[in-house]
């Protein structure tokens, strides 16, 4: 599929113009997203073929809820910690 240039929606009108950049920008970020994803899911199989095994735990990351909140947890730990250190 050719790619769409800047100079091809230049006549689109601005509206139209704005959906398509960010359904673009929606776009990348997804596949950003999902290689580290797909890489990670690879190197498991190449690990698996080598007869290595990794453990179940580190296959699966926690929910962006879960990490946020045991990065909060960890913040409100270490800062009286901080606040006292000489």
């Amino acid at each position: 599929m050719p790619r769409i240039s800047a100079l091809t929606l230049a006549p689109l009108p601005n509206e139209v113009r704005v959906l398509i950049d960010s359904a673009r920008e929606r776009t990348a970020a997804a596949v950003n997203a999902e290689l580290p994803l797909l890489y990670w899911q690879i190197e498991l199989l190449e690990l698996d073929k080598s007869g290595l095994h990794v453990a179940e735990y580190l296959t699966v990351l926690p929910s962006r809820e879960t990490l946020q909140a045991k990065l909060h947890q960890s913040i409100e730990t270490a800062r009286p910690r901080l606040q006292n250190k000489p």
